[in-house]
């Protein structure tokens, strides 16, 4: 497997990706079919969303298991990003006691 899709690596995205405050890209999960998505700032206030499954499969495995396990947890407020888009909320990753190697077997 290329090294720069390893689980490791693609953990290091979701952290990035689920970090606490305001940032680009953003991993979500939506309340309408309880997929996963990320969301990404597209200037002059505009924000959008792409499935999870438009990346490479590793990322939703890692992303379903850790959410499975409950190390992935929505937080905050149901929001939209457009009118009449999918209700999202955010994810956190907790990482708290975790280890690599226990992370995603």
């Amino acid at each position: 497997m290329n090294s720069d899709f390893s689980t490791e690596n693609i953990i290091e995205t979701v952290k990035k990706w689920t970090e606490d405050g305001i940032s680009s890209p953003s991993l979500l999960i939506s309340m309408d079919d309880d997929l996963f998505y990320v969301s990404y700032y597209q200037g002059m206030g505009n924000s959008d969303y792409t499935s999870v499954d438009k990346f490479l499969p590793q990322y939703k495995t890692v992303i379903e298991r850790l959410y499975r396990e409950g190390k992935l947890k929505a937080s905050g407020q149901p929001f939209t990003l457009y009118p009449d888009s999918d209700r999202f909320r955010k994810l956190r990753l907790e990482t708290e006691n975790m280890k690599v190697n226990e992370q995603v077997r």
